[in-house]
């Protein structure tokens, strides 16, 4: 009982002053207070949504910018359907004083088909970082660009996987390019 008061004696005169100010009264102070406080938890939300975040998408006028920008050759599969390794790596990417990298991928090479195309970050171990569909105006532009989040990117080996669904339903790797990042 005596908590109750207390939290009650200390609450009641700053909330009386607000809600004698405000038309409507203590009501519509809760419930402003309220939407302050939906809006504080949307925001911490959001800004952990967004550290976890590993790439996106970048505008193929990402060249025109000041985003630093990086080639990333592929490598085709062959017509045994393999995608021969790399002896050294196809691209260094070097991550240790920017907040992002924007790599840049030509399509042109792909074979054009109907089926979608997916994109495919991994590690070394074969950790999946990032997967997402390629959207279809990168096909039209011949190249897509992808923004990489260098807080995600510890120092280390990764492979970015081109995928094709198959007429079977399974997923094949119809192109890949193996990059180092430093720091």
């Amino acid at each position: 009982m005596t908590t109750r008061r207390l939290t009650s004696s200390l609450a009641r005169p700053w909330m009386d002053e607000i809600a004698d100010r405000v038309p409507g009264g203590r009501r519509n102070v809760k419930i402003g207070l309220a939407v302050i406080a939906a809006i504080i938890v949307a925001l911490i939300v959001l800004e952990i949504a967004s550290a976890r975040r590993v790439a996106q998408w970048a505008s193929v006028d990402v060249v025109d910018s000041r985003d630093p920008l990086q080639d990333l050759p592929i490598r085709m599969a062959s017509s045994d359907g393999a995608v021969r390794p790399a002896q050294t790596y196809d691209a260094v990417l070097d991550l240790k004083s920017i907040d992002h990298l924007v790599v840049g991928v030509d399509l042109d090479y792909l074979p054009r088909r109907e089926s979608p195309r997916d994109i495919v970050i991994r590690t070394a171990e074969g950790t999946e970082k990032f997967r997402d569909q390629v959207p279809e105006s990168y096909f039209t532009e011949g190249r897509f660009m992808l923004r990489l989040f260098s807080r995600q990117f510890p120092a280390g080996d990764y492979m970015l996987e081109i995928e094709a669904l198959e007429e079977s339903g399974e997923k094949r790797v119809v192109a890949a390019s193996w990059f180092q990042v430093y720091r």
